[in-house]
């Protein structure tokens, strides 16, 4: 079975992603800027997960905050919280790729 750990960088991701990833209706994204990218970034990482557990087959996924020492990763990273142009990169890191959105429209996109 091939193991795939999504990167969320925040602590605790993988006990909270879940909560974080469906608190949209309680955050201010204009003044909580902190909370709308994690809650975004979240959100996408549960996406993430949905969509490579259909795709491909005998894969095991799990989160969280920071890249593992060996294995397969994606990390997903928001440049700039207050950032709405909808950029977005996606590049190789060692064993991984990390999905850098610039805002949280970019992970998004």
């Amino acid at each position: 079975m091939q193991t795939i750990c999504i990167i969320v960088p925040y602590d605790n991701v993988h006990k909270e992603i879940v909560l974080w990833a469906n608190e949209e209706r309680s955050i201010d994204f204009r003044r909580d800027p902190v909370r709308a990218c994690r809650c975004t970034s979240a959100f996408m990482a549960l996406e993430l997960e949905r969509y490579l557990t259909r795709t491909l087959r005998a894969v095991e996924i799990y989160f969280q905050a920071v890249p593992p020492e060996r294995g397969l990763y994606i990390e997903l990273k928001i440049e700039s919280a207050t950032a709405n142009d909808g950029g977005f990169s996606i590049r190789p890191a060692g064993q991984g790729v990390v999905i850098q959105g610039n805002g949280r429209a970019g992970l998004v996109y």
